[in-house]
């Protein structure tokens, strides 16, 4: 997969959660919030950091709603559960079908001690779906 800032953001979003307890406490209140829980996390994630902010808009603008849900909710059962987290993104297994089928994946491995979470997706090729409305 070409560069898409996917990397940078996955990688600052696995430190950011586990070394900052205010951030962690912040997007839990977000998350728990009855009035749109994925825009408000969004907008606190990107406010967080000025630098990756363009590239957290742009997942969570482009990338289907239940790819970005389901890596915060592998977060959030993460944190409950008192164990670590890390997520990664993942050259696809076969980019120009990725491509074609507009495919994003998400794969989350639930183990004992730690949950990973895997995102593939080619840039720009997602399906026409909004996502968070951030």
């Amino acid at each position: 997969m070409s560069f898409s800032g996917c990397e940078d953001f996955l990688w600052w979003f696995s430190k950011r959660q586990e070394s900052d307890m205010e951030f962690r406490s912040n997007l839990i209140e977000a998350m728990d919030s009855p009035f749109d829980p994925m825009g408000r996390a969004a907008r606190l994630i990107a406010a967080t950091d000025p630098a990756i902010a363009p590239v957290v808009e742009m997942e969570f603008r482009e990338l289907p709603r239940i790819a970005m849900k389901g890596l915060l909710d592998a977060w959030r059962e993460s944190v409950d559960a008192g164990i670590r987290f890390e997520a990664h993104s993942v050259v696809p297994s076969n980019p120009l079908e990725f491509a074609r089928k507009r495919r994003v994946r998400l794969v989350v491995d639930r183990e004992e001690d730690a949950i990973h979470v895997a995102l593939s997706h080619i840039p720009t090729r997602h399906p026409r779906v909004s996502a968070s409305g951030v």
